[in-house]
């Protein structure tokens, strides 16, 4: 077994217990850049979801990620919760939390070359500014891996999700 396939055992692991157990480690206190990314970890047990100024925070925050080219080809919204109840591993967080899904506009990806990879890139650094954002604000947050049996919305195609909530 590869170090990769024992960090995913792991991985599996303390996801297990979390929602088994309804036991998170804290939101640390933090105070420095590094703190507040050393202490975001995938939160996924929620009594509430965000309010819609909180909401409304994020998805301005989201338009400050970098992507490839400056190209900002990927959208991101709230999801139905007919959309949110269909993602792989969801667990009813779309019951009490707050999704948010992240969709590239394939017309921003010009060459058939970057077409497979480049969304999913743009996205990454997307969710990750989100995540990051979210634990300094004390949110609870967790990515959700766009596996949905491809769904687009139009002419966009769906690279993950986020579920928040307190």
């Amino acid at each position: 077994m590869d170090r990769y396939q024992q960090r995913y055992i792991k991985h599996q692991a303390r996801k297990k217990d979390t929602l088994t157990s309804l036991v998170e480690p804290p939101i640390a206190h933090s105070e420095t850049t590094l703190d507040v990314i050393k202490s975001r970890r995938s939160r996924r047990v929620y009594k509430r979801g965000i309010s819609k100024k909180e909401l409304d925070r994020i998805l301005k925050v989201s338009e400050y990620a970098p992507s490839s080219c400056n190209r900002k080809g990927v959208e991101v919204k709230e999801l139905s919760k007919k959309l949110s109840s269909q993602l792989v591993g969801a667990r009813d967080w779309h019951k009490k939390g707050t999704v948010i899904g992240l969709f590239a506009d394939m017309k921003a990806y010009k060459s058939p070359y970057e077409q497979d990879f480049m969304p999913y890139l743009d996205a990454g650094v997307i969710a990750q500014t989100i995540l990051i954002y979210c634990e300094y604000k004390k949110l609870k947050a967790c990515f959700i891996n766009p596996n949905t049996h491809n769904k687009y919305e139009g002419k966009k195609r769906f690279c993950g999700a986020i579920a928040i909530g307190k």
